[in-house]
């Protein structure tokens, strides 16, 4: 019975005519001229942590004029050794090097900081090849 009375009721709806809720064409609303697309200054902190990388950390630039040698600890100290131009200095976190301080160290990184400005120098094994190995001597006969 009560399946009966609610076949009735939908079929009344599906028969009876709809009036569209649209007002007349003279009536529409304006439209909202398009605005421009944000400007990434907008969003201050996906910038510092862009949300599509996997370990949230900004594409930093790579450091000209330094190459990473290696990494290293000895106990709970841990160190990178670095080039700069002819020089291969024995680093620290909180150390200076060529105006930037080291603010942390990883196996295969380090990384840098100057203000507000950030870098990262990765272990290159090309350069780090190039950079120990000493120029060919020629034999002599």
């Amino acid at each position: 019975m009560l399946s009966a009375l609610l076949l009735a009721v939908v079929c009344t709806q599906l028969l009876m005519p709809v009036a569209p809720d649209f007002p007349p064409a003279g009536r529409l609303p304006r439209r909202h001229s398009q605005t421009a697309a944000p400007l990434p200054s907008d969003f201050p902190e996906i910038l510092r942590r862009p949300i599509f990388t996997q370990d949230r950390q900004p594409a930093m630039e790579p450091m000209e004029g330094i190459v990473l040698l290696g990494t290293g600890s000895a106990g709970e100290q841990f160190m990178a050794l670095l080039k700069t131009g002819d020089e291969v200095v024995r680093t620290h976190v909180g150390d200076r090097v060529m105006g930037w301080r080291i603010a942390g160290l990883e196996r295969d990184r380090v990384f840098f900081e100057r203000g507000e400005e950030r870098r990262i120098l990765l272990l290159d094994f090309q350069s780090r090849r190039a950079a120990i190995t000493p120029p060919a001597v020629p034999r002599s006969q």
